[in-house]
């Protein structure tokens, strides 16, 4: 399963279902599902955040989600325009994430790769309702932003076709 380390709060709004676009400089063409990893770094804190977030913890995958999409930000839906989360110049749209006891382990930088405990086998995460809040993304919403998408995946320029997921 493809994992991406995010800092903390951040990480912590996505397992709690605040947060459903994860902000990058960079695209990928991966859909699919995503481990989320809370950093250990507590850089992007603020002092409230610990307070706010009491069950906050680092260096450990806490969320499961589904990558839908990576949209630029001048590109999002209507849906997802004026979100607080939506920044860009990347916005990773995660769909059904999934809360799960912290599993500790080494991130990453970049989408890298993590082997689950059998424990967290698909057909168990199938059971795992979605965490309250998360907004549901239909294909047809990201369709309306994927019009003549341009899809830059470190640095080499391709287009995607929107409608068959093809390069073109």
């Amino acid at each position: 399963m493809k994992a991406l380390t995010i800092a903390q709060p951040y990480a912590e709004l996505i397992a709690c279902g605040e947060k459903d676009i994860e902000n990058r400089t960079w695209a990928t063409s991966y859909r699919g599902p995503l481990a989320i990893h809370a950093g250990k770094s507590k850089a992007w804190l603020d002092p409230e955040d610990r307070t706010h977030y009491p069950g906050m913890v680092f260096g450990a995958v806490v969320a499961l989600a589904t990558l839908r999409g990576c949209i630029r930000i001048e590109d999002l839906p209507l849906a997802y325009r004026g979100s607080a989360h939506a920044n860009g110049p990347w916005c990773w749209i995660l769909i059904d994430v999934r809360r799960i006891e912290p599993v500790p382990c080494k991130g990453a930088q970049g989408l890298w790769d993590w082997e689950p405990p059998r424990a967290l086998s698909p057909d168990f995460i199938s059971t795992v309702p979605p965490t309250a809040g998360t907004r549901a993304l239909t294909l047809d919403v990201l369709r309306e932003a994927a019009a003549n998408l341009t899809v830059t995946p470190h640095g080499s320029p391709r287009a995607i076709d929107a409608k068959e997921g093809q390069e073109s």
